[in-house]
């Protein structure tokens, strides 16, 4: 049998697929999928929660309510690791003159030059050069970024593989900074932030605070706009349809609307840059009201982007100061690093062992007899 943890924002018509190359391609004799954010609940222990993941490519909030997710309350942003990783990139080529990274091994193997030897794997195999390139950046960004406590550290030096030294003022060490900066307008230049990564902690919650404030009237307004296209699009039409009989159907969802049991949810909005307390709030404000209180007093951190040290006790700081008018108590389930980082794999493993769980698996048999959409509806 095979568990599969899939994104919580997966679409079922992916489900099928998933499905579909377990059973046809792979052979299994069953399988179940089960959302991420579900597992990294089950591995803390909490059967509803708020899971704050900060992956690679997502940073993502998700509720979690008696081992289900609320799928329209699920928030995402581009704000993640590998965002990081491009922003790392810039800086490095922006203020230090760094335009390209050379890879270990592309130094002293033979007698070509490295110039050489990375316009061949430019030309060749970009994936490989990229993928060794973005490993020297995650390794400076993972030995020396952090969140100030109070204090901010004194910098050191990361040396590059070709002998290049690279001096660590606040503009690197404090680079996941960036993740609580509010954008109002999506777009925020390097010299902009670099100038507000070198304030002191202080100066830089004031400025995060102000921004806020300045985008409250823009978050209202989007809000309404939110609040119209849902009830629109509850209502059976679309916003920008000119009219049912000139609206063209939506091919690619319809499988999606066909299952009764799933029609509570519409669509899953594209990721957009957002930071970690507005991610929050945002996840909150499409949660029902009585289980907002379970939802703060159990948010569980996970994902490898988490292991910043500091930052655990900055999102703390961040979400009892964004929902203080609310009068709701935060409480911030923070495992070990190691837990964090594979928390889906142990909730699936906890999962796994259950004996209630063994009658939940999808056999084989089940799914030529029935399809996988029918079968679906269990999991949701």
């Amino acid at each position: 049998p095979v568990l599969c943890g899939i994104p919580s924002w997966t679409t079922v018509k992916s489900q099928e697929r998933y499905l579909e190359i377990l059973f046809e391609n792979l052979d299994a004799p069953a399988a179940y999928l089960a959302r991420n954010a579900m597992l990294s609940a089950l591995a803390a222990g909490r059967a509803s929660a708020l899971v704050l993941d900060l992956g690679a490519a997502t940073t993502s909030a998700v509720p979690v309510i008696d081992g289900y997710v609320l799928l329209r309350a699920v928030r995402r942003s581009t704000a993640s690791g590998l965002w990081l990783d491009d922003e790392l990139s810039s800086i490095l080529k922006n203020k230090k003159g760094i335009n390209e990274v050379i890879p270990r091994w592309c130094l002293g193997k033979t007698n070509q030059s490295a110039d050489h030897v990375l316009s061949h794997l430019r030309q060749n195999v970009p994936s490989l050069l990229s993928l060794a390139q973005r490993d020297i950046i995650m390794q400076c960004k993972h030995s020396h970024c952090y969140l100030p406590g109070g204090r901010i550290r004194p910098g050191g030096t990361f040396e590059l593989p070709d002998g290049t030294a690279i001096d660590i003022d606040p503009s690197i060490a404090l680079l996941p900074e960036r993740l609580f900066l509010q954008e109002s307008t999506n777009q925020i230049t390097t010299t902009e932030n670099t100038s507000m990564l070198e304030n002191s902690p202080d100066e830089l919650a004031t400025k995060v605070v102000k921004q806020e404030k300045l985008d409250e009237t823009s978050d209202e307004a989007a809000s309404a706009k939110r609040r119209k296209v849902d009830s629109q699009t509850d209502n059976g039409t679309s916003p920008d349809a000119p009219s049912k009989s000139t609206a063209k159907p939506d091919l690619a969802r319809s499988s999606y609307y066909a299952s009764p049991a799933l029609t509570t949810f519409r669509s899953f909005e594209p990721p957009s840059y957002q930071s970690i307390p507005s991610l929050v709030r945002s996840a909150l404000e499409r949660s029902d009201v009585d289980v907002r209180k379970d939802l703060l007093n159990n948010v569980v951190l996970a994902g490898g982007t988490s292991l910043f040290p500091g930052l655990p006790e900055r999102i703390h700081r961040e979400l009892a100061d964004n929902l203080a008018p609310t009068r709701l108590k935060t409480k911030l389930i923070v495992a070990s690093p190691i837990e964090r980082q594979f928390s889906a794999w142990i909730g699936a493993s906890i999962l796994a062992s259950l004996g209630s769980f063994q009658q939940l698996w999808l056999s084989k048999q089940e799914y030529h007899e029935d399809g996988a959409l029918s079968n679906l509806e269990r999991w949701t």
